[in-house]
């Protein structure tokens, strides 16, 4: 992120979406996020296989790309790491419900010819109920 003036003020540029990708890209980046965004304090650098270099590269990175801030010693997410957060578990459901969403895919691409009427209500209410609460994909339906 570059600094730049604006009317005798000093403005950072906003994190791009691909910074905020990169930051979180590679798995051992994104289980640090995800133990930052836990609370867990049990996070220990030899436990992730991670070097000190790597570890505070990768908190480097989240800090640039402003998911998580620094606070007593310790990091947090940042309002915007929270939205952040929220996207990537929301990605994780649907990636582990893939196979669903590719048969819903499936029964669109049909003409829908002698389905009962029942069939398509519970095509289109079949993340009504998402296990972690999400109503994730009752708006494509």
């Amino acid at each position: 992120m570059l600094d730049r003036k604006d009317n005798n003020r000093i403005k950072r540029d906003s994190p791009t979406v691909a910074n905020i990708l990169n930051a979180i890209s590679d798995d051992k980046s994104l289980a640090l996020f995800n133990i930052i965004a836990n609370h867990s304090s049990d996070f220990r650098i030899s436990k992730a296989n991670l070097t000190c270099k790597q570890y505070y590269s990768r908190i480097s990175n989240l800090i640039k790309s402003d998911l998580i801030s620094r606070k007593n010693r310790r990091y947090f997410l940042t309002s915007f790491g929270k939205i952040v957060y929220d996207a990537q578990k929301r990605i994780e459901v649907a990636a582990e419900d893939h196979w669903k969403l590719k048969a819903i895919d499936s029964v669109e691409r049909s003409d829908n010819r002698g389905l009962p009427a029942a069939s398509h209500e519970l095509k289109k209410n079949s993340y009504n109920h998402a296990p972690l609460g999400y109503h994730l994909f009752s708006h494509i339906m």
